[in-house]
């Protein structure tokens, strides 16, 4: 299994491709496969959504189903949530998303503050309704903010003062 996964990302770093390679051995019992069936995803991509639920109760189970295993992956790398069981080989790719400097642009201009007077900053990549998003929270100008970005696009979701 990690001889495997180890050609495969030989394979995509010779081909310049930004690529994780998750694998792990799977037990299907009734509940994997019964959520497997009812959402119509794989045995691999229910398993690792249980695993990544395991660690963290907030996610919900209807919004994971529609991320890719990519967005799964990002989203478990960012709350450093240990994915029992899995070996991961490489790196997932945030192409699709802004980033977090990108995010944090946004939220200090929309804002109106400069960088240097932010203080308390905290930015975290998280899951709302089924969409990845930046949480952002900061101090400046005297004021508490709160953001959070579509992680996609950027489009600015909720902002209180």
């Amino acid at each position: 299994q990690q001889r495997l996964a180890e050609e495969i990302n030989s394979l995509l770093q010779a081909s310049s491709i930004t690529a994780a390679v998750l694998s792990q051995t799977i037990r299907a019992d009734t509940e994997l496969q019964t959520l497997a069936e009812t959402y119509g995803i794989s045995l691999g991509k229910a398993s690792l959504i249980q695993k990544i639920m395991a660690e963290n109760e907030l996610l919900n189970l209807e919004d994971l189903v529609g991320l890719s295993i990519n967005a799964l992956n990002l989203l478990a790398s960012a709350q450093n949530t240990e994915l029992k069981n899995v070996a991961s080989i490489g790196t997932a790719s945030d192409k699709a998303y802004i980033g977090e400097e990108a995010a944090k642009q946004i939220a200090f201009t929309d804002a109106g503050v400069a960088e240097m007077e932010v203080s308390g900053l905290e930015i975290e990549l998280d899951l709302d309704d089924g969409q990845l998003v930046y949480e952002i929270e900061f101090h400046g100008s005297g004021a508490e903010y709160e953001y959070e970005l579509d992680a996609q696009t950027g489009t600015i979701l909720k902002a209180e003062k």
